[in-house]
């Protein structure tokens, strides 16, 4: 899963949102709770936890009209909280 920063507790989202009919999830991690996790849903349920997850996803589903950008943006990147 990707790792988010917290401001005052709140992690930091991505600035966008993902393609229509997908959804994005934060997750606050239980074992260290200033540390969150994006979880991305396809239309069909499907819970994709990491970047190499949603990119084999689209590997695997050529037919869908966007690329690994329109989901991971440079807030997705690792970033512990201090």
């Amino acid at each position: 899963p990707t790792v988010l920063k917290r401001v005052a507790g709140i992690p930091q989202a991505p600035s966008a949102e993902p393609p229509e009919g997908w959804r994005r999830e934060v997750k606050a991690r239980i074992t260290m709770p200033m540390e969150s996790d994006i979880y991305y849903y396809c239309p069909s349920g499907n819970e994709l936890r990491s970047r190499p997850d949603v990119q084999r996803f689209l590997n695997r589903n050529p037919h869908l009209p966007y690329n690994i950008e329109a989901f991971v943006k440079d807030a997705d990147l690792k970033v512990k909280s201090r």
